[in-house]
């Protein structure tokens, strides 16, 4: 009864640090597969160009005269799952090219006080969140909970397609 009992608070505890694993887009709600990886031990850059400003002003209007949209990623500094991002999604050199060539990439510490009242404006509550604007700042599509290189790259590829057909 007891292993039991520590079994399920193990789990629990797992259960809880995990975020959900759907994206959403204006128009429609889907599932994803996240699959799950444990961090590497050995130190990767992460590639992807992120302004580190936290004003969404200077992310708009970059967007705006680079006529790209705006990609952000939501991370808190006690976040595993975001560390992990950064090595192996960020880390990957052919996402980190698309995403430098077809958006504004901003990475948003929701720990401090600009990164938060951004966070709540987005209405952020897991980490990481990422999320796909406009060039006015209107999200277009999110995905909250760590996520593959795959999924970031389909994710940004149809935000491109939807607004194209615009």
């Amino acid at each position: 009864m007891k292993q039991l009992f520590v079994s399920f608070a193990l789990l629990s505890l797992f259960l809880a640090s995990c975020s959900k694993s759907s994206y959403t887009t204006r128009s429609s709600s889907r599932m994803s597969t996240v699959k799950k990886s444990r961090p590497s031990s050995s130190p990767q850059a992460t590639l992807v160009k992120f302004e580190r400003s936290g004003k969404m002003s200077d992310a708009i209007s970059k967007a705006k005269s680079s006529g790209k949209y705006i990609f952000l990623d939501f991370y808190t500094d006690y976040c595993p799952p975001c560390k992990v991002m950064d090595k192996e999604v960020f880390g990957d050199r052919q996402l980190a090219n698309y995403l430098n060539e077809n958006f504004i990439n901003v990475k948003v510490n929701a720990g401090k006080t600009d990164g938060a009242n951004l966070a709540s404006l987005y209405s952020v509550s897991a980490y990481p969140t990422l999320i796909f604007a406009d060039e006015h700042g209107n999200a277009l599509m999110r995905k909250e909970g760590g996520t593959s290189i795959s999924t970031v790259r389909y994710m940004a590829e149809e935000v491109l397609r939807a607004t194209a057909m615009k």
